[in-house]
């Protein structure tokens, strides 16, 4: 729903990094532990299963290993949509 309306909004950029080829056929890869990821026109990323840690780059936890459903990344800070982090 959210890459859905980001999609209307005009914001999509480019959405490879949702999909694979396999034999004669395109699917979408958002596999559970595997972070996927759209970007966006503002220079900002939609990220599927985005892991933080201590050691990621510019956003991190200095709590255990997090892994929200769906984020937002720019350069302005992160919107994480995963009902668990509310």
């Amino acid at each position: 729903m959210v890459v859905k309306v980001l999609r209307e909004l005009g914001y999509v950029k480019k959405t490879n990094g949702i999909f694979k080829m396999q034999r004669n056929s395109i699917l979408l890869d958002l596999a559970e532990n595997k972070e996927s990821s759209i970007y966006l026109k503002n220079k900002s990323t939609l990220y599927f299963q985005r892991i933080y840690q201590k050691n990621t780059n510019k956003y991190y936890t200095y709590t255990q290993r997090m892994i929200p459903d769906i984020v937002i990344e720019g350069e302005e800070g992160i919107i994480i949509f995963d009902p668990k982090y509310l």
